[in-house]
Formats: C-alpha cells, sequence, structure tokens
C-alpha cells in the first residue's frame, strides 16, 4: 500500500513536469529497430482495427483521481485576465500553448466542482475561451495551432504545428464546460473541434489522424516531421474521444476512441515496453528506441493513462499492461551508476 500511494503521488508530480520533460530532449542517439517501420506515408482515412467493447458511459471520467494541473501551485502564473501564461523555452516569450490552456481549464473546472468556488469556473471559462479564439479552421473543424517551432533532438517542426493531444484536450474541456454551464457555445466549440479527428492528411492542411498497417494514430506532433507515434499524446487523444461520447453518444466518436485504443494494446504497447526498464516515449522505428526517448515522469503517466483505459473498456489488457510497466520501474526503484 505504501508503494502504491508513492506512485499515486508520483502521478500528481508527474503531471507538474509534462510540459517541461516535453522540452528536455535536444539530440539523437538511435538505436535497432523493431518491427515498427518509419512513417513517411499513410493510409486512407476509412477503416481500421477495432476491438468490441462496450464502453462504460457511467465509469469515473478521465483525470477524475488526477487533474492534469495542480492550480494550487504557485509556479502556474496566471496573467490579470485569468489565462496561464506559457514561455517559450528558446525565446523565453509569451506565446498560446494549447495544451497548457486546456489542461489548465479542465483542472480549474475540477477545482470547481470539487469547491462551488465561481472563480475556478471563471478561469476553466477564460481559458476555453481563449481556445476558441485562437483557433483556425479547416472545413467545418476547429484547430488550435503551434505558433512557433518545436525542437526536439536535431528536428524542428515549423510553425504551425498541430496536436492530436491538445485537439483532444481542449475537445474534453469543451464537453465538460458544456456540461457544467449549459452553454450551448461550448457544444458548438465541441462539435467542431471534434471533426478534426475525421481530416486526413491534405497538402498543407492541419491533420493528426493517420492509418498505418491499418490501425489508428492520433500524433501529438503533427507538422512537417515524420510523425513519433508518441503514446502519452494518444491517450489523452482518445480521452477527448471518450468524453464527447459520453456527452452525445456520437457513434463515430465511438468508432475512433475504440480504433485508436485498440493501437495502444496492439502496436503500441509492444513497441514502448522496455522490459526491466523505463518506457519509450513514442514508437517511430528506429528514431524512438532510444534510452534518450526513456522517461520516468512519462513512464509513470503511461501506467495512469492505461488503468483509465482499462476503466472507460473493461479490458483488464490495459490494466496487465499497466501493471507490467509497474513492474519494469517504479519511482521507489534504483538505479545503478
Amino acid at each position: 500500500m505504501q508503494v502504491r500511494a508513492h506512485v499515486v503521488a508520483i502521478v500528481a508530480v508527474a503531471f507538474a513536469l509534462l510540459l517541461v520533460a516535453q522540452i528536455m530532449w535536444m539530440g539523437e542517439h538511435p538505436v535497432s529497430a523493431t518491427p515498427t517501420a518509419v512513417v513517411r506515408s499513410a493510409e486512407p482515412l476509412n477503416t481500421w482495427a477495432l476491438t468490441s467493447w462496450t464502453l462504460s458511459a457511467d465509469a469515473p471520467v478521465p483525470y477524475s483521481d488526477r487533474p492534469p494541473v495542480d492550480v494550487a501551485d504557485a509556479s502556474n502564473k496566471i496573467d490579470e485576465t485569468g489565462l496561464r501564461i506559457y514561455l517559450r523555452r528558446d525565446t523565453g516569450e509569451r506565446a498560446d500553448h494549447p495544451v497548457a490552456y486546456a489542461q489548465y481549464g479542465i483542472s480549474a473546472l475540477m477545482e470547481y466542482e470539487r469547491t462551488g468556488d465561481k472563480e475556478w469556473l471563471a478561469r476553466a471559462v477564460r481559458h476555453g475561451e481563449r481556445l476558441v479564439q485562437m483557433h483556425t479552421v479547416r472545413d467545418d473543424a476547429w484547430w488550435y495551432p503551434y505558433s512557433f517551432p518545436w525542437t526536439y533532438y536535431e528536428r524542428t517542426i515549423s510553425a504551425p504545428w498541430y496536436s492530436g493531444m491538445a485537439q483532444g484536450q481542449a475537445l474534453s474541456l469543451f464537453v465538460r464546460l458544456a456540461e457544467d454551464t449549459g452553454d450551448e457555445r461550448w457544444d458548438t466549440a465541441a462539435d467542431h473541434t471534434w471533426s478534426s479527428f475525421a481530416q486526413g492528411s491534405a497538402g498543407d492542411e492541419p491533420s493528426f489522424s493517420l492509418v498505418v498497417d491499418d490501425h489508428l494514430y492520433f500524433e501529438e506532433y503533427a507538422g512537417n516531421q515524420p510523425p513519433l507515434l508518441v503514446l502519452n499524446g494518444q491517450i489523452f487523444a482518445l480521452f477527448g474521444l471518450y468524453d464527447c461520447w459520453r456527452h452525445t453518444g456520437n457513434a463515430e466518436a465511438a468508432r475512433y476512441f475504440t480504433g485508436g485504443a485498440t493501437t495502444v494494446l496492439e502496436r503500441m504497447m509492444p513497441a514502448v515496453r522496455v522490459e526491466g526498464g523505463v518506457s519509450y516515449y513514442c514508437v517511430q522505428a528506429p528514431y524512438c528506441q532510444s534510452e534518450l526517448w526513456q522517461n520516468q515522469t512519462y513512464h509513470v503517466i503511461h501506467s495512469w493513462q492505461l488503468d483509465t483505459l482499462a476503466r472507460l473498456t473493461g479490458d483488464a489488457a490495459f490494466t496487465t499492461w499497466a501493471d507490467r510497466l509497474r513492474d519494469d520501474w517504479q519511482p521507489n526503484q534504483r538505479t545503478e551508476g
């Protein structure tokens, strides 16, 4: 029990470090390839592998056991309008960060639900409003662009770029704002955001959904670089799809959720697990199969996310993978050297 409590506490720290950890990797050290090939093109976005799950509409919702952000943490700076401040690591300039906004908004809304303090509701609304203000449009879909370049190792994604994780967490925020406020504008925002999941690659148009080897992926860093196929970003996108389905009964959102979750089980977990060690951050081979992509913060997040998917789908296979990761490495374990 002490070990499990310690792991739960570490998950809280992990979320606080989530954005920081994304920025820390600034080099490349590829090793031998795994069965997942480097992705340069994708299959049409129409069919993919599915699993016959009956999703639970009554399960505790994603994040219910752990808000994405500790809103009481003074290091999360807020401006005079109630908006979270994000400073670029390369220039120190302030910039819009869709994931930072969505995560803070979800967490502020959870704090409002816990306390009834309308200041937290106002902050959640502020973050939802900023996402709406910054959106761009492709057909009927709303997109939340990153307007600054992003570098990991020697690769740089040029602005604008997009993120399935950002789209999914914005979707979760809009759904929950709709439920807590009854304001139809949030249903409208959720509908337009959901539409982005169904838009495949088309030249320079924004997209993050792709099918590879009959499996559906949601790319976290979608731009002018080969997709990394990031595990945590895939699952955060799934949480948004689940919230959409739970709120609307949208069968197509459930199909996308089921396809993406099937990919986690059948393709991503075998690729990211390092038996007896810390899991990889992403699955693109051979690029991601490097010790530089093994991150303890994300390892803990992976197991927590898998536990959540087990709860939503009722499939113990997710729990099995989560337990394997915990057996491979836990925060209280010592490392040699």
